[in-house]
């Protein structure tokens, strides 16, 4: 069985950090997953992905065409 939660953080971190000596992370939802990881010693965290961020730049792309069309008319 794979270790979840935090005794996979534990053994990420052994593996890497302590036996390896580089850096190491996983994706993270919000600040306080951030937070526990940098404590831990996590340093390649990723945060957010490509649909997310179409996601929240449509509608703010899609006003500014707006305006830019309402402005042209």
């Amino acid at each position: 069985m794979l270790p979840q939660g935090d005794d996979a953080d534990a053994r990420v971190e052994g593996w890497f950090r302590r036996d390896l000596a580089i850096a190491w992370g996983r994706p993270v939802g919000g600040a306080e997953q951030i937070a526990h990881l940098v404590r831990k010693g996590g340093r390649l965290l990723a945060h957010g992905s490509d649909f997310g961020a179409i996601m929240n730049a449509l509608p703010v792309n899609a006003k500014t065409i707006a305006e830019g069309v309402a402005l042209g008319s």
